[in-house]
């Protein structure tokens, strides 16, 4: 007995990510814009911009049982305020009107936002990242525990940028190259800055899991998926061939892109630790 004792302790110690900082998830909690938008709900959103279903709810399909709550809507920035013009929906927005119901320690917050700050290339890059930055603190303050936050993939793929069809395809053409760059340093300014904050929550001592994954080369290793990769498609609900159409309209990937980004996300949390199921 006693030996088992021990060998139960030295594996704690020698794997605490995993024994101690990522029980079983019960209900995945996403905050963001338009490319996790499923549409309206008690939580928020406004429309569902592909033609099927978006990452999450992939997701959750993949894990009977795993409870989806969705605050993202479609044209949200990092600020309270919204591409459209409005002053609301966006990701502060979002989370000060966020309020627990479940128990943190089982729940898996996603933040996934930032496009809509940079499509223009009239925004500051370092400022949108440090709105993640704040939105970190406002989840954890609410008692937030396991938090995954995403870096942006290449919007300038989408076909607005790219697609000489498009009526506005002039003006997003001459930016292409800005938002491209603009894209970069904030991927760069947020991993500094999530970096930092772990670093910060290691040395307090406190039970927060925070991570990072990777999406800024996602879209780019997706063109080899399609025939498509630079028109939209007709931008209604009906499904073609899955493989031939990367984009649903000038902005929004098809679902099956979505699919994959789902697949993606969850290959990265499983090599991270984390387990998902009900309760």
């Amino acid at each position: 007995m006693n030996i088992l004792c021990h060998c139960l302790i030295i594996i704690c110690f020698l794997f605490p990510s995993y024994v101690l900082a990522n029980p079983v998830i019960h209900h995945l909690i996403v905050f963001g814009d338009s490319l996790s938008d499923q549409g309206y709900s008690k939580y928020g959103g406004f429309n569902r911009y592909s033609n099927g279903p978006v990452w999450p709810e992939y997701f959750i399909h993949n894990y009977p049982g795993l409870q989806l709550e969705d605050y993202a809507w479609g044209g949200a920035k990092t600020d309270s305020g919204n591409y459209n013009g409005m002053n609301w929906s966006g990701l502060q927005w979002q989370i000060d009107r966020y309020h627990p119901a479940n128990d943190p320690s089982h729940s898996l917050i996603v933040i996934w936002c930032g496009v809509n700050d940079l499509i223009e290339a009239d925004a500051n890059p370092g400022q949108s990242a440090q709105n993640i930055i704040n939105a970190i603190d406002g989840l954890t303050e609410k008692g937030a525990r396991h938090l995954v936050i995403l870096t942006l993939p290449d919007i300038t793929l989408a076909p607005a940028y790219n697609d000489q069809s498009l009526p506005d395809y002039a003006h997003y053409a001459a930016i292409k190259e800005q938002v491209k760059n603009q894209i970069y340093s904030f991927n760069q300014r947020l991993v500094f800055l999530v970096n930092l904050k772990k670093e910060s929550v290691k040395h307090n001592g406190s039970h927060i899991n925070i991570q990072l994954i990777d999406f800024s080369n996602f879209l780019n290793q997706q063109t080899g998926n399609y025939k498509n990769t630079t028109q939209p498609w007709l931008g209604t609900y009906q499904y073609p061939d899955p493989k031939r159409w990367m984009w649903w309209d000038a902005w929004h990937p098809m679902t099956d892109v979505h699919k994959n980004i789902s697949g993606h996300l969850i290959k990265e949390l499983r090599k991270i630790g984390y387990q998902f199921g009900s309760k």
